[in-house]
């Protein structure tokens, strides 16, 4: 039975020395290490790295014995700022560095012991570092990673102001920063938080996955301790490292996900063709006999597109009206209902998964309309947009009372004006370039006079 002794060098030089039984395959009780080898952290920068042969063993007499000697040393345990937490027991296997840096990095947490400090550091921490992910900030409070630069220790900032650090070879400690072995010099701490949010990207193609395919994606600054996750709808190679891959598993829409204790980011899929939830028709919802009326498809979620193709139908009370389809894949619809009474205008939609859609339908009432005796200019309009409103002369029974209404195609308000006659006008400057639709309300008819307005800059 072999024994190997553990220096623990607490506060003021004090040493504990405890006795630990070895693994059979550590000849002599003495850990060795494995030729120097690379890994890689968030920057994409590689740094040596050794493996242990052999880890250490310990009863639970010899590990309450390290512990009731540091324990014994603070003597304030008591206190919640300076009491101690032994999150880990020794080990040879990982240190400082590896635990802040690379193992909260990088999950699982692949143990290996480096000699030097964070990957991420500035290049007067750390002189391999070109891209750093890190940057210094005022206090502990601001901070994810703690660096004692003149001791060469590394640290994790964890809950209620403390930190995690491993101590060499011996206990992973959550303690106070200012609480450790001297040797650390807690004096010359510094602070670092991630410089940029994370960020994932799909490597081999959009964010649209068809049946039987497969998306690989990438987490660039990735969050300390950070895992990946996804819909229900999408199946995941691998919860762990800086890339994963997704199959489909379903349809509709999905994410992928990279959590960490402090932040998520998310990057949003669609599987399959599109469904109801991703699109609707946009247009007036009642129009004139006889009238000119536009259609096209709204993306509810543009992740279903780029739409491809498009087929438009509708039917109602008879069979005479027209569309005419036009635009990319058939994208606009201008529909013309000769019969008074309740129209359903559906439309199947495609994208490059192929397969039709679900038929979209939208209801639109048919009415006779008063006769357009207001003139509105100019069409198209870049600034302001001027409606010339039929005026009566002499007397009149019933004047009219108007009132003008410039609607989106999603049927929002965006401009109103009330006037017996005469011009109004309506600034449109910042509208975005599109269809409108101006109501003008006489006060007399029931239906209003209408007319389609192009915003173009």
């Amino acid at each position: 039975m072999k024994i190997i002794v553990l220096n623990i060098i607490l506060l003021y030089g004090l040493v504990l020395n405890a006795y630990a039984q070895s693994l059979p395959n550590c000849p002599g009780g003495i850990v060795t290490y494995s030729s120097d080898f690379i890994i890689y952290a968030c920057n994409g920068i590689g740094l040596l790295a050794k493996s242990a042969t052999c880890d250490f063993t310990h009863s639970p007499a010899e590990i309450a014995l390290l512990k009731s000697g540091i324990l014994d040393f603070y003597g304030n345990v008591a206190n919640p700022i300076n009491a101690w937490d032994f999150i880990a027991n020794p080990t040879p296997t990982y240190n400082c560095h590896s635990y802040a840096w690379y193992q909260t990095e990088v999950l699982p947490m692949d143990r290996v012991w480096l000699e030097y400090p964070a990957f991420c550091f500035p290049s007067e921490v750390n002189s391999f570092s070109t891209a750093t992910c890190y940057t210094e900030v005022d206090n502990f409070m601001q901070a994810e990673k703690l660096f004692y630069f003149k001791g060469g220790h590394s640290a994790v900032m964890a809950d209620s102001g403390k930190v995690i650090s491993k101590w060499g070879a011996h206990f992973l400690i959550k303690h106070h920063p200012k609480t450790c072995d001297p040797e650390y010099q807690p004096d010359s701490l510094r602070y670092y938080k991630r410089k940029t949010p994370p960020i994932i990207e799909a490597t081999n193609g959009g964010a649209l996955i068809c049946s039987g395919e497969s998306r690989n994606f990438k987490v660039t600054n990735a969050p300390p301790m950070f895992t990946w996750s996804a819909s229900s709808n999408l199946k995941l190679s691998s919860m762990f490292g800086y890339t994963t891959t997704v199959s489909a598993n379903g349809s509709g829409a999905g994410w992928v996900r990279v959590s960490g204790p402090t932040m998520t980011v998310q990057y949003d899929i669609w599987i399959g063709p599109p469904t109801l939830a991703a699109f609707y028709i946009a247009g007036p919802d009642y129009a004139c006999l006889s009238g000119y009326d536009y259609y096209y498809v709204q993306m509810l979620n543009s992740k279903a597109g780029p739409l491809t193709n498009h087929s438009w139908t509708a039917y109602g009370p008879s069979s005479n009206y027209n569309l005419v389809q036009y635009g990319p894949g058939n994208a606009y619809c201008n529909a013309i209902f000769n019969t008074v009474g309740f129209w359903t205008l559906e439309v199947q939609v495609q994208n490059a998964c192929g397969g039709w859609s679900p038929k979209y339908q939208k209801n639109i009432w048919v009415d006779w309309c008063r006769g357009a005796s207001s003139s509105v200019y100019p069409n198209p309009v870049s600034d302001v947009l001027f409606v010339d409103l039929d005026t009566p002369e002499g007397d009149v029974k019933t004047p009219p009372a108007y009132d003008v209404r410039l609607y989106d195609g999603q049927g929002n308000l965006l401009r109103q004006q009330s006037a017996a006659g005469g011009t109004v006008w309506f600034n449109v400057s910042n509208l975005p370039d599109g269809v409108y639709y101006l109501h003008i309300y006489d006060g007399i008819n029931v239906k209003p006079e209408m007319h389609q307005v192009v915003v173009q800059h």
